[in-house]
């Protein structure tokens, strides 16, 4: 048959050929996360660039402008009114009282 100097090559020449194949499916599965990352990326700003031109569309026209105006500086026409809702503050008068453990009370009791 084959000589074991041919068997011992050939396996070594294997085991190159299954490393090689290893690095390269693992640069594979990271190229294709980038790829899956740049692809969401690039889905994310697509959003946000219609979600601007939007935002300029808007405030091309005199309507948005204002509207815009009474958004950043909270500002009324002549003869509007602002209202200012406050939310009412939590008056529980009573305060919870957390009942000790046995083991605070045996530690009291050693501590006067």
């Amino acid at each position: 048959m084959y000589s074991k100097v041919t068997i011992i090559m050939l396996l070594v020449v294997l085991i190159f050929l299954i490393n090689s194949v290893f690095t390269i499916y693992s640069k594979y599965e990271k190229s294709r996360e980038g790829s899956d990352l740049a692809r969401q990326e690039l889905e994310n700003l697509k959003d946000r660039q219609t979600t601007l031109q939007n935002k300029i569309n808007s405030l091309k026209q005199a309507s948005g402008v204002e509207a815009e105006i009474r958004d950043k500086f909270a500002v009324t026409k002549e003869g509007e009114k602002v209202i200012v809702l406050v939310e009412e503050k939590d008056t529980n008068l009573n305060p919870v009282v957390k009942e000790k453990s046995w083991w605070q009370k045996f530690l009291d009791l050693w501590a006067e």
